[in-house]
């Protein structure tokens, strides 16, 4: 199965150096991991990927700044899989889906990098997770009953790291959602197009996001290894 297969490719890894230590098997292996995510971003479904990371075991040493680093990236390319989107003329279900990516990439960032990366990557993993945790909430307001459909699917998140992972000692602060006074049909929100467009350009203009260059974010991140 495929765990088995992480097992094999990472006792090649060591075998490689001959060394059993994540600080040496590290650099080897988590850029590996980290290729391979990012173009799952791109081929197969969120949840494929997150699996992905989590049987390659990126997740339980997202301390390594290697680690947190893949993670990072494999936020990133959350962010432009919706951004990208936001270009072409999606529909209805399509929108949703590429919405549905940035409360995954806000999830990871709170979940696993902010509570154990490491000091110099918390600079960059920091900032990253206000833009996408402010980004989620807006679009939890979305109108024609999506803004309902996206808090469902974020509950649904929390239930299954709840119940796959302990925080430990960590707990990271609930954000409330923005304006809960509001309703659909008063005339507040916005349309469900405007609202994953402005999203996104929110993140163009925060993170400097663009389809084929990487962000300053994580050239950041790769200048303090």
């Amino acid at each position: 199965d495929s765990l088995s297969l992480f097992e094999t490719a990472r006792r090649a890894c060591e075998l490689l150096i001959g060394d059993k230590s994540t600080d040496k098997v590290g650099p080897i292996w988590f850029p590996a991991v980290e290729m391979a995510a990012c173009h799952l971003v791109w081929s197969t479904s969120d949840v494929t990927c997150v699996q992905f990371l989590k049987q390659s075991g990126v997740l339980n040493e997202i301390s390594n700044s290697k680690a947190a680093q893949a993670v990072l990236s494999v936020v990133l390319n959350f962010c432009k899989q919706a951004w990208r989107s936001s270009q072409d003329n999606s529909d209805q279900l399509d929108l949703v889906l590429r919405m549905k990516l940035m409360l995954r990439a806000s999830q990871l960032l709170q979940e696993y990098v902010l509570p154990a990366c490491s000091s110099k990557l918390l600079s960059v993993a920091l900032p990253l997770s206000v833009l996408t945790e402010t980004v989620s909430q807006t679009l939890l307001m979305a109108d024609n009953g999506v803004g309902e459909e996206l808090e469902r699917y974020k509950q649904r998140l929390n239930v299954e790291e709840k119940n796959e992972k302990s925080l430990g000692p960590y707990s990271l602060v609930k954000k409330s959602t923005l304006h809960l006074s509001w309703y659909v049909g008063d005339g507040v929100l916005l349309p469900l197009d405007e609202t994953h467009q402005y999203c996104m350009d929110l993140c163009v203009d925060m993170v400097g996001l663009t389809l084929y260059n990487q962000s300053p974010l994580l050239q950041g991140a790769e200048n303090l290894q």
